[in-house]
């Protein structure tokens, strides 16, 4: 019973296990309070009127909390918990908004500058293939592109399933 105990408080100290429960935890205290959802709500007030805004909306909440937090699984915990049940009381099928959601994972971590990001492109740097001070630049148009990348696949989704 000690190893568990152990092992338990060793994986609480480790940086990203720690983040990853306090970005949960924020999750939940934004899902709670309305800050969040004024966040969302401005976003529809934006978006809402174009046909398919709500999964718009989804995407580029995604994008600004995924410049924040990095953590795949935590970016669609803290978005979706909002977002998935406003697109299904909007007339989103289940699954289409679970699609939309779940694919923020990957999508937040290629936000400057995530951890992610800094191996991916932190290879190129090793290999020798581009020099350190040149890093910069692929890390701050990885996040745009994966927006415009991820918008282009709501309005395909919008188009195809007719929402």
């Amino acid at each position: 019973m000690t190893m568990i105990w152990t092992s338990i408080f060793g994986a609480l100290i480790e940086k990203v296990m720690f983040a990853t429960l306090v970005f949960v935890f924020v999750s939940d205290l934004l899902e709670r309070t309305p800050v969040f959802t004024k966040l969302v709500d401005l976003l529809n007030s934006l978006l809402g009127r174009f046909r398919g805004g709500h999964l718009y909306t989804t995407t580029i909440a995604g994008a600004i909390f995924g410049a924040i937090a990095h953590i795949g699984a935590v970016i669609t915990a803290a978005v979706g918990s909002i977002t998935i049940p406003w697109m299904k009381k909007s007339g989103v099928k289940p699954e289409i908004a679970a699609i939309v959601a779940s694919g923020l994972a990957g999508f937040g971590v290629s936000f400057p500058f995530s951890g992610t990001m800094f191996i991916l492109v932190g290879g190129l740097v090793a290999q020798g293939s581009m020099e350190s001070q040149e890093i910069v630049k692929p890390l701050f148009f990885a996040g745009p592109w994966a927006l415009v990348y991820r918008l282009i696949v709501a309005f395909s989704i919008v188009r195809k399933y007719k929402i």
